[in-house]
């Protein structure tokens, strides 16, 4: 069995795969690039986990992306270990909900969700799980902890299988399914292929061609994707900001808890000032 781990920058990935493989990993460069490969067994199993460059996107615009979008589609692992900073889950489930797209299991590793109770917030994971329709984890990879209940739901596979989430609105589930079927045969992520049609996807501006030259339907004629691009790309646009589906999962899942002492309020303020401070870099 192999696993690729894969989640955003920050999101405490590597500190992950060294709770997961300890001593039992090797470290090289991928084929043709300059970016770190890292490939161990997790402890107490024979199971292969491979780490992925963080990335934000599977639409690939820095060699990150294309790294990890080329292993996940070519060497198709048994499972994705999707680990998301809980603390940004708005930002991490644009991600979340394009690996769903590719028909391959994926567990979700919610980490940091300890610094998100300080800020005064908790999870709904089974509400999450509801959502996304696949099994989530809590974790804390900097305290090594829920690790062992992790790897044992990886070893005994006791994680859902992937369900193909549909994401986007009746309209566009719609345009999708009738570009799918105009899919050559030997496309096995039928549904991630049809969607980066839709989008207009660069790494399928070939397989756009092919479609265009070899049928006479109406789903693979220019002015049909340039119309659902647009639709599309509104759901998707913003990774997070103008998605509605990952607002929705966000404003569902993300509670707001009591304060119990002096402590949460700490936080807070540490996390306003924090947020404030960053704001101001970015202008500057």
């Amino acid at each position: 069995m192999k696993c690729a781990l894969v989640g955003n920058q920050n999101s405490g990935k590597s500190l992950l795969f060294n709770d997961l493989t300890g001593l039992n990993q090797k470290v090289g460069n991928w084929a043709g690039v300059t970016i770190e490969r890292k490939e161990g067994i997790i402890k107490g199993t024979d199971i292969e986990i491979v780490d992925l460059p963080g990335i934000y996107s599977l639409s690939p615009y820095t060699s990150e992306e294309e790294v990890s979008r080329k292993f996940i589609i070519e060497e198709k692992p048994d499972l994705i270990i999707n680990i998301i900073d809980s603390t940004s889950i708005e930002r991490s489930l644009y991600l979340t909900t394009q690996l769903l797209e590719l028909g391959i299991d994926v567990v979700i590793v919610l980490n940091m969700e300890d610094i998100l109770k300080k800020r005064g917030y908790k999870l709904d994971i089974k509400q999450l799980e509801n959502y996304l329709h696949t099994s989530c984890y809590s974790i804390s990879a900097l305290k090594n902890t829920g690790i062992k209940e992790l790897v044992n739901a990886i070893k005994n596979k006791e994680y859902k299988e992937n369900s193909n989430l549909n994401i986007f609105n009746s309209d566009i589930e719609e345009y999708i399914k009738r570009v799918e079927l105009c899919l050559p045969s030997e496309i096995k992520e039928r549904r991630f292929s049809a969607i980066k049609l839709l989008e207009n996807d660069v790494r399928y501006n070939s397989l756009k061609e092919q479609l265009i030259n070899n049928s006479s339907t109406i789903e693979v004629t220019n002015n049909y994707l340039a119309r659902v691009k647009c639709d599309t790309l509104n759901c998707r646009s913003g990774a997070g900001t103008n998605y509605p589906v990952v607002r929705q999962i966000h404003k569902g899942t993300v509670i707001t808890i009591v304060a119990t002492n002096g402590d949460w309020l700490q936080a807070k303020m540490g996390y306003w000032v924090h947020k404030n401070y960053m704001e101001y870099i970015r202008k500057v």
